[in-house]
């Protein structure tokens, strides 16, 4: 009897062993499934929270800081032949979109002080088309009409950063065609002496360089003009049939111009180095126009229209939607995109991007 019990103590020494081990993989594999899931539900949560950031309109690209400050731009709701644009806000906090003034206007910009300026609509004066330079104060809510030269359809208003002058474009006659930048002037403000300086067949003025020089457009280029010496010099030829279309802005405070071109499909980011302009980098997406680009207070980013040519209408001759992208001037990038669904109208417009 002894003898038999023995032989099953030797037989089940093994059993153990082997028992031992399966419990021992079985609870190795356990382990592993547990960490595995709790890495799955990590991401799973860090992938939501991105998403939910970048639906609040909150740019979630790591590395990128919370875009501050509001968009402005103006607009026609209405959208039917009479073109009554207004004056809109985005808040890139908020998400919001408000309105900003009581009348119609276009050409939005902080300056002259505490001052907004911009060409608002004005009824019952002389002017031909009611719409004229004006100043708007955002603490009592007055406007005023700054002095400005007889013209039609002024437009770009802009303001130098020491508050001396203000530029503007402008169309020479009721019978020109304002898409065309050779029936397009340009009048230089000086508030002090009340002088005013013309640049023939231009548009488009944008100050640099802390405003003493403006840097404008005219159908062959590129064009710097000396406040100091009112002399024009030619500084960017590589396209010469720029029109109503293109548009430039310029980094406060940094000699970097921003050149859209929405026929080309192109950005343009050039450098203004003594007298000529060094080409930075160029953006080129074959679907998409350009247009309207606003630059930072930081001069850190720049926000442009972009308008997709497979969402164009061409029975209504509008966009279903216009989308802003928001870049960074040291990648190429898109860092966030807003879509402005209650606007589809073409005549959208980029005025500022303001602290």
């Amino acid at each position: 009897m002894k003898d038999v019990l023995a032989l099953i103590l030797i037989m089940l020494k093994p059993t153990k062993k082997i028992f031992a081990l399966t419990v021992g993989i079985v609870l190795l594999c356990l382990a592993l499934v547990f960490i595995y899931s709790t890495y799955v539900a990590t991401q799973a949560n860090q992938l939501a929270g991105a998403e939910r950031q970048q639906n609040d309109g909150i740019d979630a690209t790591p590395g990128v800081e919370q875009l501050s400050g509001a968009l402005y731009f103006s607009a026609d709701v209405q959208g039917d032949a009479d073109y009554v644009p207004d004056v809109y806000t985005y808040d890139f906090e908020s998400t919001s979109v408000r309105y900003v003034v009581d009348v119609s206007a276009v050409s939005f910009s902080r300056g002259i002080d505490t001052f907004d300026i911009m060409v608002a609509y004005h009824e019952g004066t002389e002017d031909p088309d009611y719409y004229q330079p004006s100043w708007h104060s955002p603490e009592t809510g007055d406007f005023g009409i700054l002095p400005h030269v007889n013209g039609y359809n002024e437009t770009d208003l802009t303001a130098s950063p020491d508050n001396t002058h203000y530029a503007y474009s402008y169309q020479t006659s009721a019978a020109g065609n304002s898409r065309l930048l050779d029936d397009r002037n340009i009048a230089i403000h000086n508030f002090e002496t009340g002088s005013v300086a013309r640049i023939p067949a231009a548009s488009e003025p944008e100050w640099i360089r802390e405003g003493d020089y403006l840097v404008y457009m005219k159908q062959d280029g590129l064009y710097l003009y000396s406040l100091a010496t009112e002399v024009s010099i030619r500084i960017f030829d590589r396209y010469t049939n720029l029109g109503f279309q293109d548009d430039i802005a310029v980094v406060p405070g940094e000699d970097t111009i921003i050149l859209t071109s929405p026929s080309a499909h192109i950005i343009f980011l050039l450098d203004l180095q003594g007298e000529i302009v060094v080409e930075r980098s160029i953006i080129y997406t074959p679907d998409t126009r350009y247009r309207h680009p606003v630059v930072s207070p930081d001069g850190q980013y720049y926000a442009v229209m972009a308008a997709q040519d497979a969402l164009y209408d061409e029975e209504s001759k509008t966009y279903d939607r216009i989308d802003v992208e928001i870049r960074s001037f040291e990648s190429p990038d898109v860092i966030d995109t807003i879509s402005f669904l209650e606007f589809t109208s073409e005549s959208i417009s980029l005025e500022d991007w303001l602290d």
